[in-house]
């Protein structure tokens, strides 16, 4: 017994869909394009896919020859399912570096306060640049990380702020 698996690219779903239906004839007239259409949207390499509501009508046409499931929309879940994990991912790095940035930031604060008082010494200057170094590597762990929360992919919305 073939079990039937989850199409883990959009390639895939269209291919499933366009074996379901009976080709790519059928599917492309069906969706009201050409065949070429379906040859690109089928091939993983070509970025081009179909828009939303041909995703839905794509799904629906497959249901309309008992069809199992909804294959774009099976890809779309599988993408959001994807995107989520990976910022429930961020969010926990996030969260471990909070606690070393907190401590990283305390120590770098504890180590310049003795340089506001005269006197201070070559080795109180040295230990606090070395824990304000230690801060910033922190801080600049903590941006990667909110960099990849944004979903502007990094660039902040509105621009640079």
């Amino acid at each position: 017994m073939t079990i039937e698996r989850e199409p883990d690219t959009f390639g895939k779903a269209i291919l499933r869909v366009i074996d379901q239906v009976g080709g790519k004839s059928v599917l492309a007239s069906k969706l009201g394009v050409s065949e070429s259409y379906i040859s690109r949207w089928s091939n993983n390499e070509d970025p081009r896919l179909p828009n939303v509501q041909q995703s839905v009508q794509i799904d629906a046409i497959y249901r309309e020859h008992d069809g199992v499931g909804a294959p774009m929309h099976e890809m779309h879940e599988l993408l959001l399912d994807d995107m989520a994990s990976e910022a429930a991912g961020c969010r926990r790095l996030l969260f471990a570096l909070l606690g070393e940035l907190v401590t990283e930031h305390a120590d770098a604060v504890a180590a310049i306060l003795p340089l506001t008082q005269p006197g201070a010494t070559l080795q109180q200057i040295r230990r606090a640049y070395r824990e304000i170094g230690q801060a910033r590597g922190v801080i600049g762990q903590v941006m990667r990380v909110v960099d990849q929360l944004l979903p502007t992919g990094g660039q902040a919305p509105g621009g640079a702020q």
